[in-house]
């Protein structure tokens, strides 16, 4: 449901479109949705240029719309940018990420769990090694 809220509407089938319109006649939940549409956008699109003015001492006006909020889940998301402003600027400006690396520390953690005691070290090196 929350990710019906967050889709465009024209993407969503009918019977969906119907809930989320049905939810949104709730004026809480319109502007959770609001400001939660906006915030997922801007990463999204990559909008850099909304961040510059951010800086740890100064909030934009989105951030402060959120802490003007009764939405703790908002305020944790945003509590949680602000604390590391430099890593958003960076996401948003360069389209490096490590995903390649989490993915193959997540594979050998599973091949690691799978063989706990079951097996010699030689033999979790050579599934780790030739496994496609």
């Amino acid at each position: 449901m929350a990710w019906w809220l967050l889709c465009e509407p024209k993407s969503l089938k009918s019977e969906q479109e119907t809930v989320v319109s049905t939810l949104l006649h709730l004026p809480e939940l319109k502007r959770a949705v609001e400001l939660a549409r906006e915030g997922w956008q801007l990463f999204r699109e990559r909008k850099q240029e909304v961040l510059k003015g951010w800086t740890p001492s100064r909030a934009c006006v989105g951030m402060a719309a959120v802490q003007g909020t009764g939405f703790s889940e908002l305020k944790r998301f945003v509590k949680g940018l602000e604390s590391d402003l430099q890593a958003v600027h960076n996401a948003l400006r360069y389209h490096w990420n490590n995903g390649v690396t989490e993915g193959n520390v997540n594979r050998l953690k599973m091949i690691k769990r799978t063989m706990f005691g079951r097996a010699s070290f030689d033999l979790l090196r050579a599934k780790v090694l030739y496994r496609t």
